[in-house]
Parts: structure tokens; sequence; C-alpha cells
């Protein structure tokens, strides 16, 4: 597996570490936590690039490497993002999702509204846009 590799090229001082509980990146400890088994997170996320953001990229680069750079944007992004506005976000994202069913369109949209998960998406499409070529090569070598 490459996704130490890819990581490392991207962003230098992130960590990565295995997971099983789903991506989500550490603040704390710089960590990213990359489950490669991630299922239905990964097809919310997909619609939302299309949706939401309009990337024209969405084919060109694994859902993978997509969910690398989002994570990798959460560390990035980390100063423009106000951490207790983040914080609240949350809160409210946690309250509604105990009363709404997972698959909910609604929820989805919810969650990737949030800043933090706008930004890091924000600086995923970014970065692929700034180095299409490289994305789509490193893209290539995650999906091995």
């Amino acid at each position: 597996m490459f996704d130490k590799l890819v990581v490392k090229l991207i962003s230098p001082e992130i960590r990565l570490v295995k997971s099983f509980e789903g991506n989500f990146f550490d603040h704390e400890t710089d960590t990213l936590h990359f489950d490669r088994n991630e299922g239905e997170g990964l097809g919310w996320f997909l619609r939302n690039l299309e949706t939401a953001h309009e990337c024209q990229f969405v084919d060109d680069i694994d859902p993978l490497m997509w969910t690398l750079l989002h994570e990798i944007g959460h560390f990035e992004t980390a100063e423009i993002v106000d951490p207790e506005d983040d914080l609240a976000n949350r809160a409210l994202f946690a309250i509604t999702s105990k009363e709404q069913a997972r698959g909910d369109k609604e929820l989805q949209d919810l969650y990737f509204s949030m800043e933090s998960e706008w930004q890091a998406t924000e600086w995923a499409i970014d970065w692929v846009a700034n180095h299409h070529k490289l994305a789509v090569a490193l893209s290539w070598v995650l999906s091995k």
C-alpha cells in the first residue's frame, strides 16, 4: 500500500494510521486515520463533490484519493476554520443525526455544509485543480 507515501508527498507533517472506524483527521496529534473500506460515507462525499461543490474532476481521481485529500484538507485549513463554530456545528450534527436515518440526504447536506467539512473539500478540489497530473498519477498508485 502506498497510502503513507501519498500523504507524505502532499503534506509531510501529517502522520497516517490505518483505521477501522472511518476516515477522520485528529488535530491534536496531526494524524490522519484512514479506512480503505469505508463505503457509505464515501458515496455521500462523492455526491457532495459533484453537487454542492460542482467539482469537474470527480471522475479523474479514485475515491480513496479524494478521501485522503479531503482529510489532508482538514490539516491544511485548520487555521481558517473557527474552532468554536466548528464545535457548535458538530454538536448540532450529533443531535440531528440521532433523530434522522443515516442515509438521509438532508443529514448528509448538513454534515458537508459544516465549515470545516466545506473548507477541507474546497482545499482538496483546489489541490487537484493545481496539481492535476500529479493527482491522477498518485490516485493511480493509491488504487493499486
